[in-house]
């Protein structure tokens, strides 16, 4: 099993237990819905920054390409996450209520998230670059 193949079944993992646990809370309806919200957009942002780091690795599988490149990947992630949050912050703020539930959940899936697409680019290290960053630091 690659580790793409890995890291995406337990990406699917997450985002089921992730949308079960935002629609089964204890929250009045327009909490849940704006909860909802806020993981199907974590989960879509997820599932981009998942494939450009997939792209990503693809593209320099021996981690020689200079720094900037990897800045820019994480540039890109960073950027298409802020606007998704931020047009469903706004789609939630809008209908008046629920902004406190879409963000605790939008940033509950993204936390996890963020460990399951570092640890991909680790484990999709070629050995020798994973043992020369453990013999450095």
């Amino acid at each position: 099993m690659t580790p793409f193949v890995r890291f995406a079944a337990l990406f699917a993992a997450l985002s089921a237990v992730a949308l079960v646990l935002s629609r089964t809370l204890p929250l009045d309806a327009a909490s849940s819905s704006a909860a909802a919200l806020g993981v199907s957009l974590a989960l879509a942002s997820g599932l981009f920054a998942l494939l450009a780091k997939r792209w990503a690795v693809a593209k320099d599988p021996a981690r020689s390409a200079p720094l900037g490149f990897w800045l820019k990947i994480f540039a890109l992630v960073f950027a298409a996450r802020f606007v998704v949050m931020g047009a469903g912050l706004w789609s939630v703020a809008r209908h008046g209520e629920g902004e406190l539930s879409f963000v605790a959940a939008f940033f509950g899936c993204y936390f996890l998230q963020q460990w399951l697409e570092i640890s991909y680019v680790l484990a999709s290290a070629p050995k020798a670059v994973a043992l020369s960053s453990e013999v450095t630091s």
